[in-house]
């Protein structure tokens, strides 16, 4: 599972980090109740994003620090499930990181590392990167990002998802090396479209079409709209269309701009988790959407993600964005 957060805040000042806004002096008034209340909320979307059991591994951004990560694991419902929990430590200057939980019981780090973005001028979240063993003993390489914003303009902050998408390249291929059959996940708020230029010239991803290449990364955020290609049968004849809420409520994205979905959290794999007759791969790939995670548009028709905020004013709700799922069978 992969989820931007949107800004999960504990509410101290870290003089270190333009935060002030996330206090309860600061302009977003931001509490210990909100806190407490957004946690609570996230552990519900993580408990109620799988069918039987919660996510072996889950991915966040946008989040602060440590004490954000004990209050979520120790201090929700999610503290029965037993999870750890790795967050790193970017330079970004507002102060917000990735994060990884895991079941201990199920998912197995042998190397977590982190990865800064070299991008001239500013800095960004750093890239998480761990190799782990499931209980079959399959090896994962998963590679957690949220890549440079859009602001400024699309084409005037290219440049450093450029830099960034390099960088993930650069760690899939050390990782190709080692491992011919890899099994490569990469997820992310890309803040980009899978149709991105920048996206498949830099990281060289390819839209999945037969014959599918081991040692090629695919970018499979196209698949749910693939589910009547005859070429992906193991995939269409899954649970997608029941889970994904496309067409209920007229959801298209993760993330709803000015009235328009756009799916910027995606999930890039390596062909030979793609591969029909691969021993481990992916069977199912969604976006999870509830009920509680939408909110009516009052600008524009349809519903949007229900964010904790919108604008200044606060509304009480998850994020701004939807997460995504995937999951994989022996």
């Amino acid at each position: 599972m992969f989820w931007n957060v949107e800004n999960l805040f504990d509410i101290y000042p870290n003089p270190d980090k333009e935060d002030s806004e996330y206090t309860p002096q600061g302009t977003k008034r931001w509490t210990y109740f909100k806190f407490r209340q957004k946690c609570n909320n996230i552990a519900k979307g993580i408990i109620n994003a799988s069918n039987i059991t919660p996510a072996s591994i889950i991915a966040l951004c946008e989040v602060e620090n440590d004490s954000c990560m004990e209050f979520l694991t120790k201090r929700t419902p999610l503290k029965s499930i037993g999870y750890k929990y790795y967050i790193t430590s970017s330079p970004d200057v507002r102060g917000i990181n990735i994060a990884m939980i895991y079941d201990p019981l199920l998912f197995s780090p042998i190397s977590i590392k982190e990865y800064e973005i070299p991008i001239e001028g500013t800095t960004t979240r750093n890239i998480l990167y761990c190799a782990g063993i499931n209980l079959q003993n399959d090896t994962l390489d998963l590679i957690f990002c949220h890549l440079p914003s859009r602001r400024g303009g699309v084409k005037s902050s290219d440049k450093n998802r450029e830099a960034a998408y390099l960088k993930i390249r650069e760690l899939s291929d050390s990782i190709f090396a080692l491992r011919r059959l890899a099994n490569i996940i990469i997820m992310g708020d890309m803040n980009d479209t899978p149709l991105s230029k920048t996206q498949k010239f830099a990281l060289k991803t390819e839209k999945p079409s037969c014959p599918i290449y081991s040692d090629l990364l695919y970018n499979i955020s196209f698949i749910p709209n693939l589910k009547h290609d005859q070429s992906f049968n193991y995939l269409k004849d899954s649970e997608i269309s029941k889970k994904i809420h496309y067409t209920q409520k007229g959801i298209k994205g993760t993330y709803r701009f000015q009235g328009k979905w756009e799916i910027l959290d995606q999930t890039i794999a390596s062909g030979n988790l793609i591969a029909p007759d691969s021993k481990l791969k992916i069977v199912d790939a969604y976006i999870f959407c509830a009920p509680y995670m939408l909110l009516k548009e009052s600008k524009y028709p349809g519903y949007r993600p229900y964010s904790s905020y919108y604008g200044f004013k606060y509304s009480g709700g998850i994020s701004d964005h939807l997460p995504i799922m995937i999951e994989l069978s022996d």
